[in-house]
C-alpha cells in the first residue's frame, strides 16, 4: 500500500515537472501586437507617463584605448622590459644553435 501510494505520487510529480518544462524559446513567432491603449469615455486630457524612462545617451562616441602598460610601471619601463625579453629568446635561440653544431662536430 505504501509503495502503491509512493508511486502514484512520484508520478503526479513527474507530470508536474514536465507541464513545466515547455520550450518557448520560438512562442515569439506566432506572438500578436495588442491593440493602442484607448481612454475611456469623458476623458479629455489623459496623462500617460513613462515609468522607466530610458536615460539621455551620457557617453562620448569616442572612447579612450585602454593603456595596456601595467600598473606601476611607466611606457619606458614596459618598452626596456620586452626589449630584455626579446635579447633573452635571441640569446636561447643562439644557445640552442651553438648546442646543435656542437653535438654535430662531437658526433663525426
Amino acid at each position: 500500500m505504501k509503495s502503491a501510494l509512493s508511486l502514484i505520487s512520484l508520478s503526479i510529480l513527474a507530470l508536474t515537472l514536465t507541464a513545466c518544462m515547455h520550450n518557448r524559446s520560438s512562442d515569439y513567432v506566432n506572438a500578436k501586437n495588442n491593440p493602442s491603449l484607448k481612454t475611456p469615455p469623458g476623458v479629455n486630457n489623459p496623462t500617460f507617463t513613462d515609468h522607466n524612462p530610458i536615460p539621455q545617451k551620457s557617453t562620448s562616441d569616442t572612447i579612450a584605448a585602454p593603456s595596456l602598460v601595467p600598473p606601476g610601471l611607466t611606457e619606458d619601463e614596459e618598452a626596456a622590459k620586452i626589449a630584455l625579453a626579446e635579447e633573452k629568446k635571441k640569446a636561447k635561440s643562439a644557445e640552442k644553435i651553438k648546442n646543435s653544431d656542437s653535438a654535430e662536430n662531437t658526433a663525426q
